[in-house]
């Protein structure tokens, strides 16, 4: 399985996607709108199927893992601000506060059709890094969730994976940009439908995010990634 983003016309065998949108955003000029792509190469080096994640705005989508379950199905994970077009079905990323990122995972069957999107918005920026399935079809994605701030207010911030809350982040003032990205980590099963959220990294002027994660087949996920103190003094 191979996935990327591009711009214009990729063939895959007798498969050809084209995207050749582009869009104006609010603080720029023209740009090229960048979809993704997901494809199966056969052993015998025959493209079996390829598909396309359409989006409606410039930087409207990033893409940041792939995973492949035990039975052939396919699981993307990254990040959104835009309107999704896959296969028949058209959903919204909206971006949450202030047009920032949403939290994406999506899913494609063996046969290469798309399943589900799914997202988890917050106040704030929110991105995923990583991703690992298990062997029932489920899967686990780990990234970062960050407040916003105004007039030099830190707001702390919160993310949802359908009814599981995080947060906030913090409870900063004025001037403080304090604990702005946390890390996040979350179940989601075969269906699309959330199981779990958890969220690590506490205290003032320190950040953190996930960047990986891994199952060791009895049970037990590890999670890598990094932190800092970008305001410390």
């Amino acid at each position: 399985i191979v996935a990327g983003m591009f711009h214009g016309t990729l063939t895959f065998g007798g498969t050809t996607l084209t995207n050749t949108d582009t869009d104006t955003p609010p603080y720029g000029s023209l740009m090229p709108v960048h979809d993704i792509f997901v494809a199966k190469l056969l052993r015998n080096g025959t493209w079996e199927w390829a598909l396309q994640l359409d989006v409606s705005e410039s930087m409207g989508i990033y893409l940041k893992d792939i995973e492949v379950d035990s039975d052939g199905n396919v699981f993307i994970v990254g990040s959104c601000k835009s309107t999704i077009t896959y296969g028949s079905e058209t959903s919204d990323c909206d971006g949450g506060y202030n047009n920032y990122n949403e939290v994406m995972i999506a899913k494609a069957n063996s046969d290469g059709t798309w399943d589900w999107v799914e997202y988890a918005s917050g106040n704030g920026i929110d991105n995923g890094y990583g991703l690992t399935v298990d062997d029932e079809g489920s899967a686990y994605l780990t990234g970062v969730f960050g407040g916003s701030s105004s007039g030099g207010i830190f707001y702390g911030g919160t993310v949802s994976f359908g009814s599981y809350s995080l947060g906030p982040t913090s409870t900063g003032g004025a001037g403080q940009h304090t604990g702005t990205y946390r890390t996040f980590v979350a179940k989601i099963d075969g269906d699309g439908d959330w199981q779990w959220a958890s969220r690590a990294g506490t205290g003032y002027h320190m950040d953190s995010q996930g960047n990986d994660l891994a199952l060791d087949g009895l049970g037990g996920l590890y999670v890598i990634g990094s932190f800092d103190a970008p305001n410390s003094n």
